[in-house]
């Protein structure tokens, strides 16, 4: 297979060339994803394995089969399972597993992230207004839910649980750079002002046993302190029987939530409730909603059955995005940045207006 970016490989069908190499997203052993460009000016992204590879880019693109429609999942365009076999002339064709998925260009979570520090002081505070937070918050437990129940969703439709027994994925690789934002949608919809947030980076996904629970990092304090300290147990009763996929995926959004927060990224998951429960080291900022602050120490509880069930905490952020509004935030201090119209501006200035080009999309 000749060296990606030449000119032989900017056509990659025996039509004539219809497409143009633009630029290396990702490189490594596992694989790489190159970003091509339609002559009408659509992109999109083409993700391949190594040689030695396969059978977990295989296991990738069966799960993101299972979850293409899901709104809040990066959908694969066409993907194959079989190698394409070369052309004639040795020059067309991929011989390894593959998958084209849609080039969502308003950038990464991380990216958001850095334009809001980059510019505080000068545009902003250096914060995020709590109803974008609300709306951030959903898209990732909508991304659960369409982990719990993959092709469930129709196009377009919100993530929803049915009668099935929930599946038990997890993504495992849930860091900011694997949500990227699409564009808004026109109405008065869910995603008409702050656009939807994609979750992509399946190639660490899989299913978990009832009896794996996966740590990160050593701990530093025993996990159901915190739980304790946060007054977090949930009543013996309403424990019942835990989904580990669904716990794992909880517990990884809740992390994500207080980076996003705070700013700052910390080295594991108990560095991060430390932060939230140690008064001195205390970085969540005052104007933060006490109800998203909650329900984000929640899915952070040590104890998994402590921790909120996914349909409960998808009622109570849906509550929050859809009945939250300026009002509820006249008597504080950051009333002028939770207007409508500041809203408008935030999303304009640091997602829909904002410089991305040329940085990574995708994840592993």
């Amino acid at each position: 297979m000749p060296a990606m970016g030449s000119k032989s490989d900017t056509d990659l069908c025996t039509g004539g060339p219809r497409f143009k190499f633009e630029r290396l997203i990702v490189s490594e052993p596992s694989g790489v994803a190159l970003q091509f460009k339609e002559h009408d000016g659509r992109r999109f992204i083409v993700k391949t394995s190594a040689p030695d590879q396969q059978r977990a880019m295989k296991k990738e693109i069966e799960l993101l089969e299972q979850l293409k429609g899901a709104e809040h999942i990066v959908s694969p365009i066409l993907s194959s399972r079989n190698p394409l076999v070369p052309g004639k002339d040795e020059r067309h064709g991929l011989d390894v597993p593959f998958v084209i998925m849609q080039c969502l260009e308003n950038g990464t979570l991380e990216q958001f992230r850095y334009r809001i520090h980059k510019h505080k002081g000068r545009y902003s505070i250096g914060y995020i207004p709590n109803r974008i937070l609300w709306a951030i918050f959903l898209c990732k437990i909508r991304a659960c839910m369409a982990m719990a129940y993959p092709q469930s969703a129709s196009p377009g439709k919100p993530e929803k649980p049915d009668e099935r027994t929930p599946d038990s994925i997890a993504h495992l690789n849930m860091h900011a750079g694997n949500f990227v934002f699409d564009q808004p949608e026109p109405g008065e919809g869910e995603h008409s002002t702050v656009p939807p947030l994609k979750l992509l980076g399946f190639g660490f996904a899989r299913r978990l046993g009832h009896n794996i629970w996966p740590t990160r990092g050593p701990p530093t304090m025993r996990p159901h302190t915190f739980d304790v300290v946060m007054d977090l147990f949930t009543d013996e009763s309403e424990r019942g029987k835990r989904n580990c996929g669904m716990d794992q995926n909880l517990l990884d959004v809740g992390v994500q939530m207080v980076c996003l927060i705070t700013q700052f990224s910390y080295p594991s998951v108990s560095h991060v409730r430390e932060v939230t429960m140690d008064e001195f080291y205390f970085r969540f900022p005052p104007h933060l909603d006490p109800e998203l602050k909650r329900l984000v120490q929640r899915c952070l509880a040590g104890e998994p059955y402590n921790r909120p069930r996914l349909e409960e905490l998808a009622g109570l952020i849906d509550s929050g995005v859809f009945s939250k509004t300026a009002n509820d935030y006249a008597d504080t201090p950051n009333r002028y940045y939770e207007s409508d119209q500041n809203i408008r501006d935030f999303v304009q200035r640091y997602i829909l207006d904002a410089e991305t080009a040329p940085l990574p999309l995708l994840g592993a």
